[in-house]
């Protein structure tokens, strides 16, 4: 059974972009975070 993992990622500084918060899940299979997929948005 795979547990799914999510971390919230804070940017605090950025140069001439945005900052705030982006909530991203980790694949523990493949060592990398990607965006949270909602059931709603799968093909």
């Amino acid at each position: 059974m795979e547990v799914a993992e999510s971390h919230e990622i804070i940017v605090a500084k950025h140069r001439n972009g945005a900052v705030g918060t982006v909530n991203l899940h980790y694949d523990n299979m493949y060592s990398k975070f990607g965006n949270i997929v909602k059931n709603s948005q799968q093909c």
